[in-house]
């Protein structure tokens, strides 16, 4: 029988891969006190006296992490966290020559330890997404991932 992920295009995998990492990101960077989860949101409707809801929100942090198998550079993620970018080569998860020679920017610093320990957790998901999703007119970049 095959699983969901089987019936699954690339590009599908691609996205789901890059959703889950970005929700044990946020995970992560709660846990670690990068930020705060959100807490109970109380909700009192205008219809009928003394009803109140209670909603307890997942932390959502401005935390995306992005594969480009489509382009000619080294074999690399993106990850995006409070406005700043910075890529990273799937093969060792160290920034880019552009990312240090321009310098990291800051909120991506700090954050390091959480970035490495989702490339480390996903890291055969990251390079199987990568090769399938691959063009197959481009075979650049397959060198540098293993």
């Amino acid at each position: 029988m095959a699983s969901i992920e089987d019936l699954m295009s690339p590009a599908e995998r691609i996205c789901s891969l890059q959703e889950n990492m970005s929700e044990a990101a946020d995970d992560l960077l709660v846990e670690n006190k990068f930020a705060r989860p959100r807490g109970s949101q109380i909700y009192a409707p205008s219809y009928g006296v003394g009803m109140v809801v209670v909603i307890k929100d997942k932390p959502r942090i401005d935390f995306k992490l992005e594969l480009y198998p489509n382009e000619t550079e080294e074999p690399h993620f993106k990850v995006t966290y409070q406005n700043a970018t910075c890529r990273f080569k799937i093969s060792d998860c160290t920034p880019m020559k552009a990312e240090i020679k321009n310098g990291i920017p800051t909120p991506i610093k700090k954050i390091m330890k959480v970035i490495r320990q989702v490339w480390a957790n996903n890291r055969e998901d990251i390079v199987r997404a990568w090769m399938e999703t691959r063009p197959s007119n481009q075979n650049h970049g397959h060198q540098h991932i293993r």
